[in-house]
């Protein structure tokens, strides 16, 4: 089970904790830009919002949960 390679050993629990804090951060965010998109007038503002989610929050919870998918 535990060969040296640290790719193949399962994450410790504080390392699970990290990734799941994170993961619930990034989600919160998530919930606070789509609010921010639906409140905002301006067009440029609206697209920075999408580009935000979609370039870098979502990404982030996907590989967190791949990653407390496989940990």
């Amino acid at each position: 089970m535990f060969g040296g390679n640290p790719k193949q050993e399962p994450m410790h629990y504080g390392e699970v904790m990290g990734v799941w804090s994170a993961l619930s951060i990034a989600k919160g965010q998530l919930a606070r830009y789509q609010i921010f998109y639906n409140h905002a007038g301006d067009e440029d503002l609206k697209k920075f919002i999408h580009d935000m989610v979609e370039n870098v929050i979502r990404p982030g919870i996907e590989e967190n949960e791949a990653l407390l998918k496989v940990g």
